[in-house]
């Protein structure tokens, strides 16, 4: 499956909004993701994440970009990485520290 194929009519670049990054970081995003348990343990993750990256790098034109994640959620840390991401740090306490992934081109 590569990136920007057509489903039902759109690009997956048309359907992904990205909140309007502040000056301190311009043509940045965040993103997250959820799999059905019963789905764990394919490469699913890894594929979705590596999609994710090629649509907000090449489609986007975006320049940085972070996942976040669960702190105890170990497995989506191993996800991130697979896919390309470094782990570079917690957020805020208002977040649960969550750390944060980011990847930039």
């Amino acid at each position: 499956m590569r990136h920007g194929r057509r489903h039902q009519g759109h690009r997956a670049a048309d359907r992904i909004r990205t909140p309007r990054p502040g000056p301190p970081q311009p043509q940045a995003a965040t993103f997250g993701f959820a799999l059905n348990p019963s789905t764990w343990g394919n490469g699913y993750g890894t594929e979705t994440v590596r999609l994710l990256l090629a649509c907000a790098f090449e489609d986007l034109g975006l320049h940085r970009v972070w996942g976040a994640r669960s702190p105890h959620n170990h497995a989506s840390a191993r996800t991130m990485e697979r896919a390309g991401l470094t782990e570079e740090g917690s957020t805020s306490a208002s977040t649960s520290n969550a750390p944060a992934s980011g990847g930039t081109r």
